[in-house]
């Protein structure tokens, strides 16, 4: 899932101003590191921290999408880089964009399991082209 227009995505669209006044903030300042560096595997990795702020995700789904996306990458480290841009965030202002976080992960969450449950009901569904006759393989 990813947002262009943070405002318009049902998700975010129910976040407090402040929590997008920190994302904006926070994309920006990744974007001047990333400019800084030469290294291609560094740059790809400030891309994820991008597209993990930009969607709001908690500290634990930062860690898992990196190190999904980015096999080399190591999950302590992640979590610190991860903390130390969070650390940088008024008190108030974090305290905001955890908590909005957390209900940005809370509505992904719903949404895969209603996506789920769906494909369960649709694979339980009985097909009625075929007939079994008895001692039927399929």
């Amino acid at each position: 899932m990813f947002c262009s227009n943070i405002r318009a995505c049902p998700v975010h669209s129910s976040m407090r101003p402040e929590t997008l006044k920190v994302i904006q903030q926070q994309l920006t300042a990744m974007k001047a590191v990333q400019e800084t560096k030469d290294d291609e595997e560094v740059k790809k990795i400030m891309d994820e921290y991008m597209f993990c702020f930009r969607n709001c995700y908690t500290e634990a789904e930062i860690v898992n999408h990196i190190t999904q996306k980015i096999p080399s990458s190591v999950p302590a480290e992640v979590r610190n880089f991860c903390q130390g841009f969070i650390a940088v965030i008024d008190k108030d202002l974090r305290d905001v964009y955890l908590k909005d976080a957390e209900d940005c992960a809370s509505e992904r969450m719903s949404q895969a399991r209603d996506t789920s449950e769906e494909a369960k009901r649709s694979q339980g569904e009985a097909s009625t082209s075929h007939k079994c006759e008895p001692n039927c393989d399929k």
